[in-house]
């Protein structure tokens, strides 16, 4: 059996420390934001002793960058994305909290098409998709339509996990309501796997023909369905309780390369999709939060003694901007602590 990363439940009382470090100026050798300079990385807390923490990004001016894409992430050494995972300097918006660690959040606030990143789409027949009050609703009565991401070149050993939050109205016929199916087109395999949601039930099938369900009214209200993925194991929790399990008797190769979620089959169908997220660093089950069914941002997470919080910088310096950090900890051990860099 695969162990998965485990995320923790938010706790009640924390510590706080808050560090701002110089505003970007990467077009200067040395500087923070230039990706060269010492990996591109920025210590900006110091642990002592093993701590519980979470983290948030405040951007409080736009970040601009070199010609090409800059990229930034928080994290600690040796997984540099570990607390906000890596994205784009140019996205996040002045005022913005950031925080979140899934590296791809499709909010239902348009159609999939003009998201970002934009996700191919596929159609055909009788169909309707709208988007109304950030929720998805899509409907079929003898088509299809979904939609896809190709070249994610994830490595299986890393692992994969992807969640959607969707309430179904109907669903007949074969493939009609897809969260998720992931599979490999390189890397020499054909691994890979698909969730379903019928109205009285989820299922979970392998490229290979394994095969499992977990009963339960999924038009009741909205549920959380998360998948994650490494080397051939796929696990399946719905709103945090792990309930299928299989593992992949397929060709494994070694990356995941494909996405696609939606309606996938000629059937009828009527769900509403509140959000899809992805993230490729890792396998992570869920964790359920006090008052609430799903911890929908990953974290906190154990950061062991000597280990610190780290920004790290790459593909292109950020020129000028700036962003501050508040972290949240809680001792584990005797004498820990976090103070700004």
């Amino acid at each position: 059996m695969t162990n998965p990363k485990i995320e923790f439940a938010p706790l009640d009382t924390f510590n706080t420390v808050k560090v701002a470090p110089v505003a970007f100026t990467g077009a200067t050798s040395g500087t923070r934001g230039d990706k060269d300079t010492a990996s591109g990385v920025t210590t900006l807390f110091t642990v002592t002793g093993d701590v519980l923490t979470r983290i948030w990004g405040v951007c409080t001016t736009p970040l601009t960058q070199a010609a090409a894409t800059a990229k930034l992430e928080v994290g600690v050494a040796g997984n540099t994305a570990l607390l906000i995972a890596q994205t784009t300097a140019t996205e996040i918006d002045a005022n913005e909290m950031w925080t979140s660690a899934w590296g791809v959040q499709y909010e239902a606030n348009e159609l999939p098409t003009a998201a970002t990143p934009a996700w191919n789409e596929a159609n055909d027949g009788t169909f309707a998709r709208s988007v109304s009050d950030g929720i998805l609703h899509i409907t079929s009565t003898s088509g299809y339509v979904y939609w896809y991401l190709y070249g994610l070149n994830i490595p299986l050993a890393t692992g994969f996990t992807c969640e959607a939050r969707i309430k179904v109205v109907t669903a007949t016929g074969g493939y009609s309501v897809i969260p998720f199916d992931i599979y490999e087109e390189i890397g020499g395999g054909a691994g890979g796997g698909w969730v379903e949601l019928k109205t009285d039930r989820v299922k979970l099938d392998t490229q290979g023909g394994e095969s499992g369900e977990y009963l339960m009214d999924t038009t009741d209200d909205y549920h959380v369905y998360r998948l994650t993925y490494i080397n051939n194991v796929l696990t399946l929790y719905v709103d945090g309780i792990q309930r299928i399990q299989l593992t992949d008797s397929a060709t494994v190769g070694t990356f995941i390369d494909n996405i696609f979620w939606g309606n996938e089959g000629a059937s009828t169908m009527d769900a509403y999709w509140d959000y899809v997220y992805y993230r490729t660093d890792g396998a992570y089950a869920p964790s359920p939060a006090i008052g609430d069914t799903l911890a929908s941002v990953p974290g906190p997470y154990i950061i062991p003694n000597g280990l610190g919080i780290i920004e790290t910088t790459s593909a292109q310096d950020i020129n000028s901007g700036q962003i501050y950090y508040i972290c949240l900890w809680r001792p584990l051990s005797p004498g820990s602590s976090v103070v700004a860099a």
